[in-house]
């Protein structure tokens, strides 16, 4: 079997208020080798900055423009002009290399896995909670094991990807709903041992993040079990357990628990004001 290029792949960042970030992709738009590269983006800064290097690149660059009502749209929105095999979803704070993207192209074309995400890392932390990530990136997403859910960035075939389709009545908790159904109905799913570097971003506000996306996910589901309930806190502390260096676990164990009370805070903040009457 011959095998796919990154000429078959669609690049697609959906990004707001990541100016910075578009304009390093950008920059690099032909380096990465793939077959066009699609911004879905609300923000009029970042919208003059990809418009300016449409006739600068030899890539093909396409803009889409949406409300900025929330991920899940603006995937959908992206997906809908995706004209190549592959689909990357990558997050406008990723870097990535032309090298890892063949690489992970090829894993998925090879393994018994429908989709893959990349495994991801902070290049030279500085700062303990960062330290505290990339602890985090390592062991709670451990390579080829099937899951449930993956994030971004990740690869996918693009005809699978629209037999699912992006949720667009919600934000963070698209991942959740897309990739839950997508086990379902296409395949397994699993995380690559193929890296991105991420731009380090406010830790504690991610997982505010994270703490919104499980409120959402709860808001859909009819039966709900008390595991529904503590699982912002579990699947933030449950990994740690995973370590088998004592001293680690020791070291990193105060910012895990910061992160996962934090997420489950954010979680349980929304939750009682949806009951507020």
């Amino acid at each position: 079997m011959n095998r796919p290029s990154n000429r078959n792949i669609s690049l697609v960042i959906c990004s707001k208020d990541s100016f910075d970030d578009v304009c390093f992709h950008l920059k690099n738009a032909d380096k990465y080798s793939v077959g066009e590269l699609i911004f879905v983006t609300s923000c009029e800064n970042e919208i003059e900055e990809i418009l300016s290097y449409q006739n600068k690149l030899n890539t093909s660059l396409i803009l889409i423009k949406d409300d900025g009502t929330g991920i899940g749209q603006a995937r959908s929105k992206g997906l809908e002009k995706v004209s190549k095999e592959y689909l990357i979803f990558l997050g406008p704070d990723n870097r990535i290399e032309s090298n890892s993207i063949s690489k992970i192209l090829n894993q998925l074309v090879t393994s018994k896995f429908k989709a893959l995400a990349f495994s991801q890392k902070i290049p030279c932390p500085k700062k303990y909670l960062e330290k505290c990530q990339n602890f985090r990136f390592k062991n709670k997403f451990p390579t080829f094991i099937s899951r449930d859910v993956i994030g971004t960035p990740h690869i996918i075939n693009a005809e699978d990807a629209r037999k699912i389709g992006y949720n667009t009545e919600v934000d963070c908790c698209d991942d959740t709903i897309f990739f839950n159904a997508f086990i379902e109905t296409i395949g397994p799913i699993a995380c690559s041992d193929i890296h991105v570097d991420e731009v380090s971003q406010n830790i504690l506000k991610r997982m505010i993040w994270y703490g919104k996306s499980d409120f959402q996910f709860l808001e859909t589901l009819q039966k709900r079990s008390f595991k529904n309930f503590i699982h912002s806190f579990i699947t933030e502390t449950r990994y740690i357990f995973y370590e088998k260096n004592i001293l680690a676990t020791v070291f990193y164990l105060p910012g895990i628990i910061l992160m996962a009370t934090t997420r489950q805070y954010s979680f349980i903040k929304l939750w009682l004001k949806s009951h507020k009457v």
